[in-house]
């Protein structure tokens, strides 16, 4: 989908409900080794437009399910629109740890970034700070080096499709400033 000159989006099941085409993209875990993020700092970005109102939508992910790795999620309940990023599956549901903000609403296009610094999260809306709230101290992660970057679905492939329009997925293995994360929002407005 065009969004403007020059520059297009990946738009996921775009006529769902009517056709519900469960599209997904992966990149193989080969090809993607540096975002094996486990003791390190790093950030994400992505632009998003969330169309579909089911609870769970995976943006995007390295992980296996009580294995290892990380994930980017949109949550739908009660009125509240979450974006989530989770780590450590490897633990299994008692000990993953995760953050959380609770901003983001339907049909309008925004910019969510994020970094990781230590144990600490801190999440960003259009380039500009929000309320990061954590179930304690992020846990490093367990390798994902197997893993595939995935986009739009579950890890296994067949659950919480992503009916969002997004753009410009990114990743960085260093800890982004608050600077940098204006100047994202900035040079990627759609």
């Amino acid at each position: 989908m065009q969004l403007s000159a020059g520059r297009y989006g990946i738009d996921l099941n775009r006529i769902y409900p009517t056709l519900d085409m469960r599209q997904f993209y992966d990149i193989p875990a080969a090809d993607c080794p540096n975002l094996n993020f486990t003791a390190t700092d790093y950030s994400l970005a992505l632009w998003f437009y969330w169309t579909g109102t089911d609870m769970s939508h995976l943006l995007m992910s390295k992980y296996v399910l009580d294995v290892g790795g990380w994930e980017v999620y949109l949550y739908n309940i009660n009125a509240h629109r979450y974006l989530t990023v989770r780590h450590h599956h490897s633990a299994g549901a008692s000990l993953r740890s995760a953050t959380y903000s609770d901003c983001w609403p339907f049909n309008e296009w925004h910019l969510f970034s994020y970094t990781r610094i230590g144990a600490n999260a801190y999440h960003y809306k259009d380039g500009e700070p929000v309320t990061t709230v954590g179930s304690g101290s992020l846990i490093d992660p367990e390798t994902s080096a197997a893993y595939d970057w995935r986009f739009g679905c579950r890890y296994t492939e067949d659950a919480n499709w992503a009916k969002v329009r997004f753009y410009r997925p990114r990743a960085w293995s260093k800890a982004l400033t608050a600077d940098e994360h204006r100047l994202l929002y900035r040079l990627g407005y759609p």
